[in-house]
């Protein structure tokens, strides 16, 4: 997943950079205006057996054993379950200390420790999301480097996906792969693509072994000799752990209710109460009132959404969105009962279009995943620096055209370095105005042309702020 840059100048400003799914905290300065509030422990077990957390004898299941810096320390018999779910497999959330620097913590079920008997540590101020996996000692700091894969899903309109079964290339949408990311197992040839891994409700999908998550993995679908959508295309595996394609559209998709155009939100309450949604009363279950960005008309206070599925973290309610959209206003509620309370409004450039949010969650900060990292203005511009060297390392811009681009960032850091606001700011604009150049001229693609200069902007903000 790719960072979103979140700047907090006197109040919270999302922004949406490139096409990511979480973000970071700062403020004009760099000074860290907000720590983070909860830090979020991933586990995989290759068989899923988690246990059964339900019996409330901590022999049944695997948990999480806490201490140091957190608001709640657990006891050794009372261990923290894994009660979220996502595509890597369990996670924990823990509520941390003020200035919490350091928590201490151990995955075990009864007396059996998993990954090691020592006592492991990290520190959420660096790290507030951390990846493990079973009969691992390491504590990993991203999923694509715990799980060694990135997925690639592939949806057609008309559900057909050829026969992978046949020998012959020509029958079947498979991958060519080839880049310094992957491991040497999964390069193909052309006439010998890599047949899908599965299949999903999306599509097909493919895992593809990695090894370098900071180099470019390039791939091409297709059937015979047709491509979809037709150019090369690339991602680098540390910045998106999974991608979701569309057929026909050459966009590449970090998450995907952005390639479907809908809104996801998982809600947990403590006491597992959510009521009936197959009653007609509003009044009998938890549902999810919707208006901006959803497809018109939203719905009526008296007939909120239903969840379209219930996990181990609670319902999960799917809103599909008006095309264009960049932001949901919700409310949960259950009859005139809201959780927290006031409107809220799902930004999806800062937050993705997937989220988790707890009962009675801080309006300003609702949600504890995605995890919010911290990102200085300087930071922010290097990481648009690093898209832009993507974009020329791709193809989708010649080195002159990126050229263009990069001189003006660096131009930026030396008037910030130097003090010059004003002549910061003009480069910035200068930037803005060169990109949709390119958009005019159809060098770039108007969504990912958008997205850069809605960063530019999110930044120009930022810097205003100083002054």
């Amino acid at each position: 997943m790719k960072r979103t840059i979140v700047f907090v100048l006197t109040l919270l400003v999302s922004v949406l950079v490139f096409t990511p799914a979480y973000g970071a905290i700062v403020d004009g300065t760099g000074t860290t205006l907000q720590e983070p509030v909860y830090a979020v422990v991933h586990y995989s077990r290759e068989q899923g057996d988690y246990g059964d957390h339900t019996t409330g004898d901590y022999n049944d299941f695997w948990g999480l054993h806490l201490w140091e810096d957190v608001e709640e320390p657990t006891g050794w018999v009372a261990p923290r379950p894994f009660l979220g779910e996502d595509e890597y497999g369990r996670f924990s959330w823990v509520k941390l200390a003020a200035g919490a620097t350091d928590v201490g913590f151990i995955v075990h079920r009864g007396d059996i420790k998993d990954g090691t008997d020592l006592d492991r540590f990290f520190d959420p101020g660096v790290t507030p999301e951390i990846w493990l996996r079973n009969d691992d000692a390491t504590v990993y700091t991203s999923q694509v480097e715990a799980q060694g894969f990135v997925t690639i899903h592939y949806n057609r309109d008309d559900g057909d996906y050829g026969d992978p079964s046949s020998p012959d290339f020509n029958d079947f949408w498979g991958v060519h792969l080839w880049g310094d990311a992957i491991d040497s197992s999964e390069t193909t040839e052309w006439t010998m693509p890599k047949k899908p891994t599965g299949f999903d409700d999306y599509g097909a999908f493919w895992d593809v072994q990695v090894v370098d998550v900071s180099q470019a993995l390039n791939f091409i679908i297709h059937r015979g000799d047709l491509k979809d959508t037709g150019p090369d295309q690339s991602f680098v595996p540390m910045e998106n752990v999974t991608i979701w394609l569309q057929s026909g559209d050459e966009t590449i998709y970090p998450q995907r209710g952005a390639a479907e155009n809908i809104a996801v939100l998982h809600y947990h309450r403590d006491d597992g109460d959510y009521g009936d949604p197959a009653s007609p009363d509003f009044n009998d279950y938890w549902g999810l009132h919707v208006w901006t960005g959803a497809l018109s008309p939203g719905t009526p206070w008296e007939d909120p959404l239903r969840p379209y599925d219930i996990d181990i973290f609670g319902p999960v309610f799917m809103a599909d969105l008006e095309d264009g959209a960049n932001e949901l206003a919700y409310i949960l509620h259950r009859g005139d009962e809201k959780d927290p309370g006031p409107d809220q409004f799902l930004e999806f450039g800062a937050y993705g279009y997937e989220v988790w949010q707890l009962e009675d969650a801080e309006p300003g900060r609702p949600y504890i995943l995605p995890v919010l990292t911290m990102l200085t203005v300087p930071e922010a511009i290097d990481e648009i620096v690093i898209e832009v060297e993507g974009l020329i390392a791709t193809g989708q811009l010649n080195k002159g055209q990126g050229n263009a681009l990069l001189n003006k960032l660096r131009n930026t850091l030396r008037k910030l370095e130097q003090g010059k606001i004003p002549a910061a700011v003009s480069k910035l604009q200068a930037f803005i105005d060169q990109v949709n150049s390119f958009i005019s001229e159809g060098i770039l693609a108007p969504a990912e042309g958008q997205a850069l200069i809605d960063a530019v902007n999110e930044i120009i903000v930022a810097i205003l702020g100083w002054e």
